[in-house]
C-alpha cells in the first residue's frame, strides 16, 4: 500500500483529531524558505513547482502547500511567495526540494 502523509498518522486506536494534531506538527517541520537556499541544509535536487491557491486563511495556504511538498517526496521548499489577491484569496506558490 503506498504510505501517504493521512495513513501514516492515522492508525487504529486514535482519533482523528489526534492525527490531524501530529500530521499538522509533522508538516510544520518542513523547512521554506523564501529564497533559493535553506540555512543549515543542502540542497539534493529540485523536484517541482507548488502552487496551491483559492484559500481565505493564510494557515490553511500554507498546510495545504506544506502537504503538497512532502505528497511530491520533497523535505523543503525554496523560493516559497504568498500572494494575496482580490476578495480576500491566497495563493502560496514554491519548489519542492529534497535536502540532504
Amino acid at each position: 500500500m503506498f504510505k501517504t502523509i493521512d495513513n501514516i498518522f492515522f492508525k487504529p486506536g486514535r482519533d482523528r483529531a489526534e492525527a490531524e494534531q501530529r500530521r499538522v506538527a509533522a508538516l510544520r517541520k518542513i523547512p521554506t524558505s523564501s529564497t533559493n537556499q535553506l540555512k543549515g541544509h543542502r540542497i539534493e535536487r529540485q523536484l517541482k513547482l507548488i502552487s496551491v491557491s483559492d484559500h481565505k486563511i493564510k494557515d490553511e495556504a500554507e498546510l495545504d502547500f506544506l502537504q503538497r511538498v512532502a505528497d511530491a517526496g520533497g523535505s523543503g521548499a525554496i523560493n516559497v511567495s504568498f500572494r494575496y489577491h482580490k476578495g480576500g484569496y491566497i495563493s502560496v506558490q514554491g519548489d519542492a526540494v529534497v535536502l540532504i
